[in-house]
């Protein structure tokens, strides 16, 4: 019960105790006249300065009394109501319903709440009808009789404000479940709430089948510990940006997908919102492609370890000048036009080489990769791992990976990174081409410098 429904409630049991009172002390003698009337003093005070509308009415409902906010309230005079039949305010096609109502509690008199789940209605004296809260109690007269005091509230403004909020939750509850990618909320690591295309991702036959079962038994392994860390900066009130991760079916296959996660609040509890991408699709297609771009990325690092060494050998013998730079710039211009950035790295991570696209994709002018470290590129959660990545490289020769790095201006992109050892005469070099993921028609993360990032 909310406080404005106590308060009505008050003011009927205040009004029903000043009415024993009253019939208490007119039992006792005149010798009590003060203090009846002090008592019908306090009646007519907590009657009048009521601020809600009052109205009386004896068994056969007619009105014996109101009070001025009634009268406001429904646009009528006290003398044009008096000893008329109450069912004036009440709207003519609710007449039939309210007579049995009307009945029914006369029958059996008692306090009681009517604005709790009924759809009750006023009508005002120039027939416009409002919303109402009503509470009913009874006035005892004598011993066998006895009017009922109700207590009226336009509830236009409440309403209005429901009606709005059930509209905005019916818009919400369609771009959930109508939304493509699944979209789930768990709470304490149980599954909450998941949509339709929810079920579709993890094989089920509806969202119901996945309530109340831990999130974390459909990750790959492989990537658990991921999720259990991304879980912790959730619940720690950050937004983890989209990652790509495997999960377990249903029937035990697995998918590949993206997903992002941030703190939510769901049903007045705190929880975590997260949206799910199958990327299943097209990893299979950037296999495809990524066979056909191996010979590519050699050609690329075998033409970039020949731009090294050319300028080298600029330095030790002024007569091949003019030979070297011929095959420099053609060599440079294949490097700038190719759409994926290229980088040569030393096995300390320190940029020795980065062409026109690398410049485009993370913001950075050429001159400016020279001053920084790969490190420099990653999540600051991530770079820690740049030292195994490069050990890996220079141990097998090559290395594959989809991670997330950071451009200059703080914002994050999905990319495919490509990791090639190549060795010459001036020792080992490893050559990364790396490829944005995010497309055309990417939604950047937005995670601002600032804020748990390394600089791009």
């Amino acid at each position: 019960m909310n406080d404005r429904t106590k308060d009505r409630q008050q003011v009927i049991r205040e009004l029903v105790a000043c009415q024993e009172r009253l019939r208490q002390l007119e039992k006792q003698g005149r010798h009590q006249q003060q203090a009846v009337a002090g008592a019908k003093a306090t009646y007519e005070s907590v009657f009048e300065l009521s601020p809600d509308a009052l109205i009386i009415v004896d068994q056969q409902g007619r009105i014996t009394r109101m009070n001025a906010q009634a009268e406001e309230l429904f646009g009528y005079a006290r003398g044009d109501l008096l000893g008329k039949d109450h069912g004036a305010l009440v709207p003519q096609r609710l007449l039939d319903r309210h007579a049995t109502e009307v009945k029914a509690y006369m029958e059996k008199p008692r306090a009681r709440v009517m604005g709790i789940g009924l759809d009750l209605w006023g009508r005002r004296k120039d027939g416009s009808e409002f919303p109402a809260d009503i509470d009913l109690g009874p006035l005892e007269i004598s011993d066998h009789e006895f009017q009922v005091v109700a207590v009226v509230r336009d509830v236009t403004p409440r309403k209005k404000i429901e009606e709005d909020l059930l509209e905005s939750e019916k818009r919400y509850r369609d771009l959930v479940e109508l939304s493509p990618d699944t979209i789930i909320v768990t709470r304490q690591g149980k599954i909450e709430f998941v949509n339709d295309a929810g079920a579709g991702l993890f094989g089920v036959e509806s969202p119901d089948k996945l309530v109340g079962q831990t999130a974390m038994s459909f990750v790959h392994p492989d990537y658990r510990q991921i999720a259990i860390d991304r879980l912790k900066q959730v619940e720690g009130g950050s937004i983890v940006p989209l990652i790509g991760e495997k999960i377990i079916r249903a029937n035990g296959s697995q998918l590949d997908i993206e997903a992002i996660s941030m703190p939510f609040t769901f049903r007045g509890q705190p929880a975590v919102l997260s949206i799910v991408r199958d990327v299943s699709e097209r990893k299979k297609l950037e296999d495809e492609l990524s066979r056909y771009q191996q010979r590519l990325e050699q050609a690329v690092a075998e033409r970039t370890a020949e731009l090294v060494s050319a300028n080298e050998r600029l330095s030790e013998a002024i007569s091949q000048h003019e030979k070297a730079e011929s095959g420099l710039s053609l060599q440079a211009m294949i490097l700038d036009n190719a759409a994926e950035a290229i980088f040569l790295v030393n096995p300390r991570g320190g940029f020795a080489y980065a062409n026109e696209a690398a410049s485009e994709m993370y913001g950075y002018a050429p001159d400016e990769f020279l001053t920084l470290n790969m490190r420099e590129l990653l999540p600051k959660q991530e770079a820690p791992a740049v030292e195994a990545r490069l050990r890996e490289v220079l141990r097998s020769g090559r290395l594959a990976l989809d991670t997330v790095h950071i451009r200059k201006d703080g914002s994050v992109m999905p990319v495919q990174v490509r990791h090639s050892l190549i060795r010459t005469r001036h020792g080992e070099f490893i050559v990364s081409v790396v490829r944005d993921l995010s497309g055309p028609d990417r939604t950047p993360a937005s995670t601002p410098a600032g804020s748990g990032q390394t600089k791009g």
